[in-house]
């Protein structure tokens, strides 16, 4: 039996380790159709799909938007989110986002964190022609 060792400094401290299992996080992907979509759906498969950004479970860790939706709306950038892109008919106009156009009209995206990927997704204002992809 081996013995553990320990040096007789002031504030030394013996530590076994032990092999414990690790739980690492999956990424969870959610999806929003707003134009097929529907609320009371989990929003967990393309064919379950919620409608709104509103919707978006707490548990969702990657966010993709159906091609040729429209949100009325900045983009809402939830908490655990890391990723936010598409999904859809390549064919189909990216995800917009669209927020009025006034003076005091606010962001196109709304966070207050860092470390997100956004990609595929359009953001105009209201009345500003949309550019060609």
């Amino acid at each position: 039996m081996a013995h553990a060792r320990c040096l007789p400094f002031a504030a030394v401290f013996c530590l076994a380790l032990v092999p414990t299992s690790l739980a690492w996080a999956q990424d969870v992907t959610c999806y929003v159709d707003s134009v097929g979509g529907n609320d009371s759906q989990s929003g967990l498969s393309e064919a379950e799909a919620i409608k709104s950004q509103a919707r978006v479970g707490s548990t969702c860790t990657i966010v993709r938007c159906k091609r040729g939706s429209v949100f009325n709306e900045a983009l809402k950038i939830a908490t655990k989110v890391k990723t936010y892109t598409n999904y859809g008919e390549a064919s189909a106009p990216l995800p917009q986002f669209v927020v009025p156009h006034t003076t005091n009209s606010g962001s196109l995206v709304n966070s207050y964190q860092g470390g997100i990927t956004i990609d595929g997704l359009a953001a105009r204002r209201a009345g500003v022609a949309a550019e060609s992809a």
